[in-house]
Parts: C-alpha cells; structure tokens; sequence
C-alpha cells in the first residue's frame, strides 16, 4: 500500500506516550484499497475521507464519510473491504492495528471506542436508507454533517459540503438528479438558503430536523 503523505507534524493520540507522525493526504489520494491488508487504523485530524465500494454490476455505494474525530479501517478479517479516498486535503495519524491487542490500556480503549463509532454511523446510514423520502433522507444526511460546534442557540448555520452533488446520491442510494430536485425543494421551502460552491446556508436548523423527523 502507497500512501500520498508527508510526515512533518506529530501527534500524542490515543492517551500513549508514543509520538506518532501526522501524514498529509491530498485531495484524491487514496489512504487504502479494497484488498489491502489491515495494518493500520488511521485517525483523522482534518479534511474528509469517503468510503466506497463497487458492486459486481459496477454501481458504486458511498459507504461513508470520516471526519475530524472519526477512526477509520476497521475490518474483522483483516482485509480491507473498501477503497478510503480523500475528497479534500486531510492530515490523518497511522494506528498500528496490532494496537488493539498488544497496545497500552488507554490506546486499546481509542481504538475500541472509534470502532463502536464507525458501527453506530454504518447503523444510522442503514436508517437514513430506510427514510421515506429522499427530501427526508437528504435533510437527515445534513443534519449528519453538523457538529455541536456548528449549531448556535439561534442564527444562520452556514456548512460547507466537501463531497459532490454525485458522492451524495451515491450515499443517499439514488441519482444525482433526484438528488438535485431535493435540495430544490428544500431551498423553495425556505430550509436552505444558499446552495453554492460546495457550500449550503441553513436558516434553522430546527426546521430542518422537523423534515428529517417527518414531524
């Protein structure tokens, strides 16, 4: 495996006392590849990474996609079961997966907690899948999106969306025309205000849940 990354910051992770190197993806640069044997266990620091696989028919599924917080490449028998791309800059830390096992108590509980997180979004994306309407499913999808950081007690949240309109509807199980007339339909509600360069303006957040709920 080849990573696209220079090593020129270090990072304390994890609560260990071993200083590990930050590696700098590009955007576009693969992490990993479905096939790969699972040697590390990567935290991102900054950017956004997309998890895909291809089906025998060629139809590609957005499993995915990791943030700042997120551990990523996890898998049970030790081959990874997906590519993991960059779809902007991103600096991640490299996790031996031996970790898990054979690391400190405090690192072995890093670890253990970022795997429990990754089941809990593939458990919330299998729920968005089930919404009703796509209008439903996207509004659900942004609210994903938005940290604690991000909500104030009232005013405009503005959110900047790395992933493309196609990357979106490759997630959200449909087409990126579909995917399109839905967030017309949020803006002709008055629910986003802005849909521009890779960047949508949420007046209320409130309201936007209200549709995710289907309340």
């Amino acid at each position: 495996m080849q990573l696209a990354y220079t090593s020129d910051h270090h990072s304390q992770s994890g609560g260990s006392d071993h200083i590990r190197p930050v590696r700098h993806l590009a955007r576009g640069a693969y992490l990993f590849h479905e096939g790969d044997d699972v040697d590390y266990l990567y935290e991102v620091l900054t950017g956004t990474l997309r998890l895909t696989r291809v089906s025998p028919s060629g139809r590609r599924q957005v499993i995915s996609f990791c943030r700042p917080g997120d551990i990523v490449g996890f898998a049970p028998d030790g081959e990874r079961h997906c590519d993991c791309e960059a779809i902007e800059a991103a600096d991640v830390v490299a996790h031996r997966a031996s970790a898990l096992s054979t690391g400190e108590a405090s690192h072995r509980v890093f670890l253990v907690e970022g795997a429990l997180d990754e089941i809990a979004r593939l458990q919330d994306h299998f729920m968005l899948l089930g919404r009703a309407s796509l209008r439903e499913r996207l509004a659900a999808f942004l609210l994903s999106l938005l940290r604690p950081a991000d909500c104030p007690n009232s005013g405009t949240v503005d959110l900047h969306l790395p992933m493309t309109r196609t990357d979106i509807a490759d997630y959200l199980g449909t087409s990126i025309e579909t995917v399109s007339r839905a967030f017309g339909r949020l803006r002709d509600e008055g629910v986003l205000r802005a849909d521009r360069a890779g960047n949508v303006r949420i007046p209320d957040v409130s309201a936007l849940a209200r549709i995710a709920s289907n309340a």
